[in-house]
């Protein structure tokens, strides 16, 4: 997603910082030919989270990037950007404060751009509104260490895992001391390398999300959003967790060490808050598939296309997503999935109500098999016994099946 600043935007902008008592001379415009532009490249400006922002800076053919300054809010920043291996001037903004932050870029003769930043916190709400409480966090038990705050974040932990020649099964891998059974893997774009991959993990909008991309420590350099991974084809893949249940704590993801996906080339990467047997929030699912993409961005590099894959309650999230959020999914690949969740909890709440009168308020009225199937509309028991057993116990307000809260927070 890109946010442009043409001249007519950013003159209004830099009239209204005025009117707010700027006692700097506002960066002023020629004509759009010549003018100087700024694209936020790793989400929309208004939605920015964790306080940082990728920022490129479009310069007339004729001026040079070092001539250029960049401020925030009068903080100089100008070392932040550069031209780049790929000939454009790329930037990295870091410390944005929580709210509002004015981007400023200058030349020597005082043509310039303006855009404001919006930053929300790392560990939410961006546009999903109030986040639902109480809320367990679960950092320490997934190697995170203790949560620092109510939102559960902790620091991002890197690790490296590689694929063995020998099992085909993922192991930890040492660069110091590198294991002697790497298989081999060669991706979309026809590059052999070595079936290593570096994993990410950290938390987001009050969940536990991963990224997991080839990465051969020995050869590939640290990653940077104009720097990507050598071997990623700049397709993330985003696996999305089935079943249905508001949970009201951390939790992994599904998994991301999915090797036909990386085998290729394909970036993983996935937040415990996109398995729906976690949350059933699909405003928030959405809104933490936004905040990994940026992380992704201004960690790796600019995405290609985003696919989503997922069965059961991963295939209906791609649906409700794809329908509520354009944009945010490129493709998706979607299976064993249904309606949504409220025209199924409909069956789910009819059959666990009916099986209950069946066999235990009036068993002799009911005892023939065809008579209620024509109540429940169902020709086989099995399916009403599937739902029982399944998911009719996460409506039950009493109970903590559904919720993973103590006895003593949940409802009586």
């Amino acid at each position: 997603m890109k946010y442009i600043i043409t001249p007519a935007v950013w003159l209004l902008a830099a009239v209204g910082i005025a009117a707010c008592g700027n006692s700097k001379p506002a960066a002023r415009i020629t004509s759009a030919a010549s003018a100087v532009q700024l694209k936020v490249l790793s989400n929309r400006a208004d939605l920015l989270s964790g306080g940082d922002a990728y920022v490129e800076v479009l310069l007339p053919a004729n001026v040079q990037a070092d001539a250029l300054k960049v401020n925030v809010d009068g903080r100089d920043v100008t070392a932040a950007f550069a031209k780049r291996g790929n000939g454009r001037v790329l930037g990295l903004v870091t410390g944005l404060k929580l709210g509002d932050n004015v981007l400023t870029a200058t030349l020597p003769d005082a043509t310039g751009a303006r855009i404001t930043l919006s930053n929300h916190p790392i560990g939410g709400p961006v546009f999903a509104g109030p986040q639902v409480q109480p809320w367990l966090c679960d950092t320490e038990a997934n190697g995170l260490g203790i949560a620092q705050d109510a939102q559960c974040n902790a620091p991002a932990v890197l690790s490296y895992l590689y694929r063995s020649s020998l099992t085909g099964q993922f192991s930890a891998y040492d660069p110091a001391s590198p294991a002697s059974d790497v298989a081999m893997t060669t991706t979309t774009e026809g590059k052999t390398v070595p079936f290593i991959v570096r994993r990410e993990r950290g938390t987001m909008d009050r969940g536990i999300y991963d990224i997991v991309v080839l990465f051969d420590p020995a050869t590939d350099q640290e990653p940077a959003p104009w720097l990507p991974p050598s071997a990623w084809n700049g397709r993330v893949m985003v696996p999305f967790g089935g079943g249905t249940a508001p949970k009201h704590m951390q939790t992994l993801p599904t998994n991301t060490l999915d090797v036909h996906a990386l085998a290729k080339g394909f970036m993983v990467a996935a937040n415990g808050l996109h398995v729906h047997g976690n949350n059933t929030n699909d405003n928030v699912s959405a809104e933490a598939l936004m905040m990994l993409k940026e992380r992704v961005i201004e960690g790796y590099g600019l995405i290609t296309h985003t696919i989503g894959e997922g069965c059961s309650g991963g295939g209906l999230q791609q649906y409700m997503l794809a329908s509520m959020y354009p944009g945010l999914l490129d493709g998706i690949l979607p299976t064993c999935s249904f309606a949504d969740v409220w025209t199924t909890a409909m069956d789910v709440l009819d059959c666990s109500t009916l099986l209950n009168y069946y066999n235990s308020t009036s068993p002799l009225l009911w005892a023939a098999v065809p008579q209620r199937g024509l109540v429940d509309g169902h020709s086989n028991p099995s399916v009403c016994l599937a739902w029982e057993l399944t998911f009719a116990s996460r409506f039950d307000p009493g109970s903590a099946a559904g919720c993973s809260l103590p006895a003593e927070q949940v409802y009586n």
